[in-house]
């Protein structure tokens, strides 16, 4: 099974965890970067806080990997 990971500040993406998410805390694009480039290629879907969005664009993620931008 896929798993799905969220990143993004803690105290946004900790409630993501209740609905067994794991959950990555990351609350600068820098923390978040170090993060992604981390993301196992099991990663089926990614949520990520508006604030480190735009950490995707500086990691190569898994390629079947949907990612999600909360509102």
């Amino acid at each position: 099974m896929a798993a799905v990971v969220a990143v993004g500040p803690a105290v946004r993406m900790l409630g993501w965890a209740l609905a067994g998410v794991d959950v990555r805390p990351a609350e600068s694009t820098q923390e978040a970067a170090t993060v992604l480039a981390r993301i196992d290629a099991d990663c089926g879907l990614l949520l990520l806080a508006p604030s480190i969005a735009d950490a995707k664009d500086r990691v190569a993620l898994p390629h079947d990997t949907l990612v999600a931008v909360l509102p």
